[in-house]
């Protein structure tokens, strides 16, 4: 019996920790003095956030951003490829500036990425970040966060995440009266969430923005989680507990 408690230990251990996430950070905007001490596309060699956490920034139309790092900054092995034309980047008066968000993930909360990001002017149309060298045995969880100061009309937002077995999209009213409160013009607190998202046969995941009202979408922070997928290594945990319990039971009938 003692073996078999102590197989069942290590393999709740083990599933423990197999089921650990990592979190890669993206940053999309301009660098603005107004807006603080930005993080630099050097971020990852200059130190972490407030968080202890690495990101990666995405600043120029076109750019891809290889090898994107994890939050504690080791290599990922996956590549974004940005949208190739038309994308602005927004910053100070165009941001959210010095408001303050509550988002649902405290890792987006750092000031160096939120208060900014990309956008565009694509009535109609649509524009897609493309996430490449995944791993199929994984999914995948995206917290997307959009926002831009403006007391006109509303602007909404559709993101759309796409891979294997098809698409699905949420919306964010990224700006607008009061969006966020009494007086607060911006989206202050809400992100589009998706989650158990699986790599495409190209293990490739595509997040296309796109406007659903106003004039523009919006982007300004991303976080994705990486799940290891949990039922291969469930039936493995399961397997080798059956091996023990199997091997007990033998023990137990030889000895009686």
């Amino acid at each position: 019996m003692k073996q078999l408690l102590s197989a069942l230990a290590i393999g709740i251990a083990a599933f423990t920790s197999s089921a650990s996430a990592q979190s890669i950070l993206i940053d999309f905007g301009s660098g603005n003095a107004t807006n603080g001490s930005y993080l630099t596309v050097s971020n990852s060699s200059n130190g972490p956030d407030s968080n202890g956490n690495y990101w990666n920034n995405l600043f120029l139309n076109g750019s891809t951003l290889n090898n994107m790092v994890f939050s504690n900054n080791s290599s990922s092995g996956i590549t974004m490829a940005a949208p190739g034309t038309l994308v602005g980047a927004a910053g100070g008066g165009w941001g959210i500036g010095n408001g303050t968000v509550n988002l649902s993930s405290p890792n987006l909360n750092i000031f160096t990425a939120y208060p900014d990001g990309i956008y565009q002017f694509v009535a109609g149309g649509s524009n897609t970040l493309t996430f490449s060298g995944l791993d199929p045995t994984k999914t995948y969880n995206f917290s997307i966060f959009g926002s831009r100061a403006d007391g006109g009309a509303n602007r909404v937002t559709r993101y759309t995440i796409a891979g294997l077995g098809g698409s699905s999209f949420q919306t964010l009213t990224t700006s607008g009266p009061n969006v966020g409160g009494a007086g607060i013009n911006f989206n202050d607190s809400e992100t589009a969430n998706f989650s158990g998202i699986q790599p495409n046969g190209s293990n490739e995941i595509t997040l296309t923005m796109s406007v659903e009202s106003g004039v523009a979408w919006h982007l300004n922070a991303l976080e994705i989680t990486v799940v290891p997928e949990p039922t291969t290594k469930a039936l493995l945990i399961l397997a080798a507990l059956a091996g023990s319990w199997l091997s007990f039971r033998r023990k137990s009938k030889v000895s009686n």
